[in-house]
């Protein structure tokens, strides 16, 4: 503790964030966002989503405590997850439906943990 400068907010927000992250992978539907997308497995994936996001980036993000300096840049990067995941794949599929899912329960997560 100390002086002037203090935490920065960054810092002040990780451990809600790290508990809304945890929830979140912790969740059955969160398997297809674990992991970036295997370009040798999906190839024309990075040609489509120009700014791909997955829940290890959001982790390495937190843990920077730079980067998530408010709250809406930290729920920013979870909505563009979910809605690469729903711009690249159709609705019938298991990942959209994930998706769909997933970013319900990240929301009551955010409410509940703030």
């Amino acid at each position: 503790g100390g002086g002037g400068a203090g935490e920065s907010s960054a810092a002040k927000l990780a451990p809600s964030l790290y508990r809304i992250h945890a929830a979140v992978v912790d969740h059955t539907d969160s398997w297809p966002f674990r992991e970036p997308v295997d370009q040798l497995e999906v190839p024309d994936y990075y040609e489509v989503i120009k700014n791909p996001v997955d829940l290890s980036l959001i982790a390495r993000r937190i843990t920077s405590y730079e980067y998530y300096v408010k709250l809406e840049i930290f729920v920013a990067d979870f909505r563009r997850m979910f809605n690469n995941c729903r711009a690249y794949n159709s609705p019938d599929t298991i990942y959209y439906k994930c998706a769909n899912r997933l970013e319900t329960y990240f929301e009551q997560q955010v409410l509940s943990h703030l």
